[in-house]
């Protein structure tokens, strides 16, 4: 059983107490199309969050263009957490690409009282022809994060924080397993969640994101201890 609530905010703002998590978001591509965007974060797994997600841009100019890709990995902790670390497959047109890390990993960036944000994304530049639609299908696997009273409680997010307009929006949270102990409270409430025993969904038309994470925060089923939890110096539950 897990109990959830999912909120909608901008980093360092309205977080949850105590966080420490790792999570990804939309990729970006200024000055190209970002015409559809849907995203699946998994929870069935026990203990981890696995999100698949395919991106189609298109070059709507005459002209041909090479713009850099950007695929977030961030991480929310304490002074002590460091930078993201997790691998990102990713695939352009079904093909691996790879991808390349910053030349000097930014320093975390106090948000809170005792938060840090650290940032560490991935960069790739990519060339269309002019009129050109390309497609970009994104996995990885990150463990739970955790927040709360004594961290006691699990979570994960992702992000919506790049600068394109996404045409046609999906994004779902699947719980698997067990039912919920209660239907979770989705925010901002007129984002028009559905909301059920196995996940929560939403769909959005022309949207225009402005710095936004969704998460899910929730307590664990089965036999977990939920008690004696500490802050850690490390980001995505670990």
């Amino acid at each position: 059983m897990l109990t959830a609530a999912i909120c909608l905010f901008t980093v360092g703002m309205d977080l949850p107490s105590n966080p420490s998590f790792d999570y990804s978001g939309v990729p970006s591509l200024p000055g190209v199309a970002l015409k559809s965007h849907g995203v699946q974060i998994d929870m069935s797994k026990d203990k981890t969050s696995t999100v698949t997600s395919t991106t189609v841009f298109k070059n709507e100019s005459t002209a041909p263009v090479t713009v850099t890709l950007t695929i977030p990995r961030r991480r929310v902790g304490d002074d002590k957490s460091g930078n993201p670390t997790f691998t990102v497959d990713a695939k352009w047109d079904n093909l691996p690409m790879t991808l390349a890390m910053p030349a000097m990993a930014l320093s975390g960036e106090k948000i809170g009282p005792e938060e840090y944000f650290y940032k560490n994304d991935l960069t790739k530049n990519v060339t269309f022809k002019a009129g050109q639609t390309s497609s970009l299908k994104i996995s990885y696997t990150l463990p739970f994060g955790r927040c709360g009273y004594e961290q006691k409680q699990k979570m994960t997010g992702y992000a919506f924080d790049t600068s394109n307009m996404i045409g046609l929006l999906s994004i779902s949270y699947r719980y698997g397993g067990p039912t919920v102990f209660h239907l979770p409270e989705a925010f901002p409430k007129d984002w028009g969640w559905q909301i059920g025993t196995k996940g929560a969904f939403v769909r959005k038309e022309n949207f225009k994101p402005s710095g936004e994470l969704t998460y899910i925060t929730f307590y664990p089923g089965g036999f977990d201890n939920i008690g004696g939890g500490k802050r850690g110096g490390g980001g995505g539950g670990r």
